[in-house]
Parts: C-alpha cells; sequence; structure tokens
C-alpha cells in the first residue's frame, strides 16, 4: 500500500492490509525458549564491552612494552619507538593504532613480549628483522599445527 493514491477509497482498498494484520489468526506470543544470555558474560557485561576492554589492555600493553624497551625522550627512542609503530601496523597515528582489530592488537602485545627480550640480547640488530624473526616462528608453529590437523 506504500505509495498509492486512492481517490475515494473504499474497504477493498485496506484489506491487504488488514489480510497482512492476521487478525483472528494464530498468534505467537512471547518465545521463552531462547534467550541472549549467550551475549553477556558472568559479570552482565555485552559482547561489544568486552570487546572494549580487551582491546583497551592489548593496547595499553603495546604501550607500556614500547616505553619499557625505549624509555627515553632521546632522538633513537624516539625514532625506534615510530620505526616500530610503522612496521608493525604501518602507521605513524595512534589513533590509526587504536583502531586496529583487537585480534590483531592482542597477538602484537604478546608477540612484543618475545621481541623485548630478543631486542635487550641483541641491541644493534634492525629491528625489522628481529620482528620477523618473531612473526615468522609464530606463523611456523601455526602451520605446524594446521598441518597436524586430520583433515
Amino acid at each position: 500500500m506504500n505509495g498509492q493514491i486512492f481517490d475515494y477509497p473504499t474497504f477493498e482498498n485496506f484489506l491487504p492490509h488488514f489480510n497482512a494484520l492476521n487478525i483472528g489468526g494464530t498468534h505467537l506470543g512471547v518465545d521463552t525458549s531462547k534467550d541472549s544470555s549467550d551475549r553477556f558474560d558472568n559479570e552482565g557485561r555485552p559482547d561489544w564491552q568486552r570487546t572494549r576492554q580487551r582491546k583497551d589492555i592489548a593496547l595499553e600493553e603495546i604501550a607500556e612494552r614500547m616505553k619499557k624497551i625505549w624509555p627515553s625522550q632521546s632522538g633513537d627512542d624516539k625514532k625506534n619507538r615510530q620505526e616500530f609503530l610503522e612496521m608493525v601496523f604501518h602507521t605513524l597515528s595512534w589513533k590509526a593504532v587504536e583502531k586496529t582489530d583487537v585480534a590483531i592488537l592482542e597477538n602484537v602485545a604478546k608477540n612484543l613480549k618475545q621481541f623485548e627480550l630478543n631486542y635487550l640480547k641483541n641491541p644493534g640488530v634492525p629491528l625489522d628483522i628481529l620482528w620477523s624473526e618473531i612473526v615468522s616462528a609464530e606463523e611456523m608453529a601455526k602451520e605446524m599445527q594446521e598441518d597436524d590437523l586430520p583433515f
């Protein structure tokens, strides 16, 4: 009936609308067999809030770990922080990093711990080489797990 114009409307003009209302037909009230408990945690927080909290934790872990690895405001430490952000996230903008998917942020935070250890042991090695060694090792481990699958 949307968009139709009736000159001198009659009941028949509105009959499709009344038929769609199912007046006198079978009606279903509230379906109590389903609930939305899977969308909330034990504390009643919705999925989006849990995801936001995970993201905030990962971002803080990354920022604080970078401060720990490169603590000063010297030119070298600033350069290394910028180089790391650009290498991993392809940006120098922290706002852009904040928009990164939570799974990627958590993965970077996890790998950054190993990166810190390698960096402290090998301070002269370029950052991209140290990072690629960690990421390559992780990808190889993942492929090995996939190869072990029975299908």
